[in-house]
């Protein structure tokens, strides 16, 4: 198997390296860029302007194509740049351009004239009402001493336009008037402000709604009549509405009626004005299918078919099933968005499931249901309480001696949440703690307490992406009888510490995976880089372990029984999904073991 996948990863790195010596070949009778120099900058480095132009020579291969226009483009974002950093009467243009014309290469030289950089001499606004508090200069970007910046304007004055926003004048509008004086090169900058009406709510009006009950759509609204209408209360009532899934498109407009016609907008008083919150309404029936590959699951599948709006109150149930090699099964699922006038949702399932692992002799049949209670807040925090029962039809694994005891549980999980994305997040912070009590309830059941904790760091820097991940799980029993084995855990894997097979971190004298009640493993850190078009690389470091339990943790000498790995990676980053390949080493290899081993799968690891 091993050798298997070392030859299907040294035959992906000899396609890569053929799709690329066909494209150079295709390139060959292609001027190219060899040279690209600046005369006369002396505030921003060549490297610094470097990172704004299209036509910079790539090392090794300078494979950059040679175009006129691009050229063109070149050389006004260059003035743009230096124009958007206060050197307003630069003046960028091409010196000389010189030919290779035995091997099809470009040389360019660009000339640069900077002139005298402007600054600020004085800041003020200029308020129509007055109800733009002065003290808002200190919170602004442009400030007297400092350089004129084209782009701090244009960021202040949307923080103009946001501080009014929030204060109810939702028809806000700003400009900056800038007088230069030339012999000095320094400006005086004014903003000046027209604050708009304020919008108090009056009679609230629904369009758009036609299977839904109009209820589902006012429960949700952040404001109510006779409340000032600011921007946090919109964007919170619209978040609401697109979180019930219910709606592709919300609006909250005032309505300003016929007076908008003789009266200009921005004179209009301060008064109560009818609000229309317009929606499109979702499909209300949804199928979905989607088939991949991962090198722990093989092929996979999986489809969900969903009913929204049942009894036009928003219920909603789903059936969905997965299939692969080590996983098959169903389950079905209904919801409510309300339990019993608040915003809570109420969720119930039932669910057949069947796991086998040819590598630990493991054969698991289990069926069961749950039930949930549950909200997202608006603190980026969600939580739910939920209660579960799960009947063993079989259990079959290398130790005869475990019982096939049905579990009955109760649990918590809370999932705070702040990253800004899902499927490929760039920055943000992500912690989902669960926590459950096994034995509680009913008189047939396995007795014991299960915590685990997954903590992920995602922060950028320049065009580098960092993640970060920490995974810690503990289950303990409190009865007579052990933990059963489908509760207990194992590591190593595609999503775990890769450069080991999945649930091979931790193997006994004959090779066969062991779990344990204990766990920790570590995605310490993974650096991703762009390549070209949506590729991305990798490199990353993870390290972790699989104890028994925690009398099998003795404090700092425990850190020798991790097990580390570290490799690179290439990522195919589609509209849709990331697709990743991981080659990990173990970098602590054991006599017996690989020293590799090859990830395929979709999604990033953590």
């Amino acid at each position: 198997m091993n050798n298997l996948k070392t030859k299907a990863a040294l035959g992906i790195v000899l396609m890569m390296f053929m799709v690329y010596a066909a494209n150079r070949d295709a390139e060959s009778s292609s001027w190219t860029v060899k040279r690209f120099e600046f005369i006369g900058n002396k505030s921003f480095s060549d490297r610094q302007l470097m990172g704004l132009i299209e036509l910079k020579p790539k090392w090794p291969f300078y494979n950059t194509r040679f175009s006129l226009s691009k050229l063109r483009f070149d050389i006004e974002s260059i003035e743009k740049y230096y124009r958007s950093k206060g050197y307003l009467f630069a003046k960028v243009s091409l010196d000389k351009i010189t030919r290779d014309s035995t091997r099809y290469r470009v040389f360019i030289w660009v000339h640069i004239d900077e002139g005298d950089l402007v600054t600020i001499r004085s800041v003020q606004t200029e308020s129509e009402r007055g109800h733009l508090d002065s003290g808002i200069l200190k919170d602004l970007r442009t400030q007297p001493g400092r350089p004129l910046n084209a782009r701090a304007l244009e960021l202040d004055q949307e923080k103009i336009i946001n501080v009014l926003n929030a204060k109810g004048y939702l028809k806000s509008r700003t400009g900056a008037d800038i007088e230069i004086d030339t012999f000095s090169s320094q400006a005086s900058v004014t903003f000046y402000v027209n604050e708009g009406p304020m919008v108090k709510v009056g009679e609230i009006e629904l369009e758009g709604v036609k299977k839904l009950k109009s209820d589902i759509v006012f429960r949700e609204l952040a404001f109510k009549k006779g409340d000032t209408l600011d921007i946090s209360k919109i964007r919170k009532t619209q978040k609401q509405l697109y979180r019930t899934d219910f709606f592709s498109i919300v609006q909250i407009t005032p309505l300003f009626g016929d007076s908008v016609n003789t009266i200009s907008l921005n004179d209009l008083p301060d008064s109560s004005y009818n609000v229309l919150v317009a929606v499109d309404e979702s499909d209300f029936f949804r199928l979905s299918a989607g088939i991949g590959y991962g090198t722990s699951e093989g092929v996979r599948s999986s489809f969900r078919i969903s009913c929204y709006n049942l009894f036009g109150l928003g219920h909603k149930i789903t059936l969905k099933g997965n299939l692969s090699q080590r996983l098959q099964g169903t389950e079905a699922l209904y919801s409510t968005p309300w339990l019993l006038g608040i915003p809570i949702q109420l969720g119930s399932s039932l669910y057949y499931k069947r796991e086998s692992d040819p590598d630990e002799d493991y054969l698991g049949i289990f069926r069961g249901w749950r039930i949930s209670i549950g909200q997202q807040t608006g603190f980026d925090l969600a939580y739910q309480v939920w209660m579960n029962y799960e009947d063993v039809n079989l259990l079959r694994t290398r130790d005869e001696s475990l019982k096939n005891t049905n579990t009955q549980s109760i649990g918590l999980s809370l999932t705070y949440d702040t990253r800004d994305g899902i499927l490929d997040p760039k920055t943000g912070f992500l912690n989902i703690f669960e926590t459950s009590v096994a034995g509680l309830i009913g008189k047939q059941s396995n007795k014991f307490v299960k915590v685990t904790n997954d903590l992920r760091f995602h922060w950028n820097l320049r065009n580098l992406r960092f993640g970060s991940g920490l995974k810690l799980g503990l289950v303990y029993p409190y009865g007579n009888d052990p933990v059963p084995v489908q509760e207990r855990f194992f590591g190593g894997g595609a999503r775990s510490v890769r450069g080991f097979d999945e649930k091979h971190l931790r193997e006994d004298i004959d090779g066969n995976s062991e779990r344990g009640n204990f766990l920790a493993t570590a995605n310490l850190l993974e650096c991703r880089f762009p390549l070209f078009w949506w590729f991305q690389g990798a490199l990353f470091l993870d390290a972790g372990y699989v104890w028994d339990d925690t009398d099998n943790w003795n404090g700092f000498s425990s850190f020798n029984d991790l097990r580390w790995s570290a490799g690179p990676g290439i990522r195919l980053n589609t509209p849709i999904a990331v697709i990743r390949l991981d080659l990990g080493f173990k970098l602590d290899r054991k006599p017996s073991e690989s020293l590799l081993q090859l990830h395929f799968d979709i999604g990033q690891p953590f």
